[in-house]
C-alpha cells in the first residue's frame, strides 16, 4: 500500500514546498517593497542626501567599466614563469 501511495505522497511534498517558497518571495516582495520606500524616507528626515550613498557606486561601476579591458587584458599576459 505504501508503494502504490509513493508517487502521491511526492507530489504533496513538492507541492507543500512549492507553497512555502512562494510565501516566501512574497514576504521577500513586501519587505523589498517596503523598504525602498522607508529607507529613503529615513535618510530625508535625518538629512542624509542620497546622493552621498550613490556617488561612491557610481564611481566604482564607472572606474570598473573603464578599467574593464586593461583587467581583463591582463589575465592572459606573461607571468615571471613564462619568460
Amino acid at each position: 500500500m505504501i508503494i502504490s501511495l509513493t508517487p502521491a505522497i511526492t507530489q504533496k511534498c513538492t507541492e507543500i514546498k512549492e507553497t512555502r517558497r512562494e510565501k516566501r518571495f512574497a514576504a521577500l516582495f513586501v519587505f523589498l517593497s517596503l523598504a525602498f520606500i522607508v529607507i529613503p524616507t529615513i535618510f530625508a528626515i535625518i538629512g542624509i542626501s542620497l546622493t552621498f550613498l550613490i556617488l561612491p557606486a557610481v564611481f566604482t561601476a564607472t572606474a570598473l567599466l573603464i578599467l574593464s579591458p586593461i583587467l581583463i587584458s591582463q589575465q592572459g599576459g606573461r607571468t615571471c614563469e613564462q619568460i
